[in-house]
């Protein structure tokens, strides 16, 4: 099982290999975090400069995703499919309608209790 954030149309993955649910739950929604607070720094250094600011926002899922190279002919181009990965995209949607900058799945809160929905 993997959790997986799309961001900015990209996705990323935190194994549950030899840690807890939980534990992986809590580094993905701390990356997602940090990732915010960087470009918060980031953006207000775009300010001073005279230029726009970037905006982005993370859709947190769990769930079991396949990872395979979908392109023939030795040439490596990998995608991830299962339902997680619709259920996300769909958290991503839903995300933007919120105007949530970072918004989690059920399964996803489950594993990290102390969380809220959204941030």
């Amino acid at each position: 099982m993997k959790f997986s954030i799309i961001l900015a149309g990209r996705s990323g993955n935190f194994p549950i290999v030899e840690r807890s649910d939980e534990y992986a739950a809590r580094v993905a929604l701390g990356s997602a975090k940090e990732a915010r607070n960087l470009l918060h720094d980031a953006n207000k250094n775009l300010l001073l400069m005279g230029r726009d600011p970037f905006e982005f926002g993370v859709a947190l899922h769990v769930g079991n995703v396949v990872r395979c190279n979908i392109e023939p002919g030795g040439r490596l181009a990998y995608t991830k499919i299962g339902s997680a990965v619709t259920e996300v995209a769909q958290l991503e949607a839903l995300k933007k309608t919120l105007e949530a900058k970072i918004l989690m799945s059920g399964e996803f809160k489950s594993a990290v209790q102390w969380a809220k929905p959204y941030v």
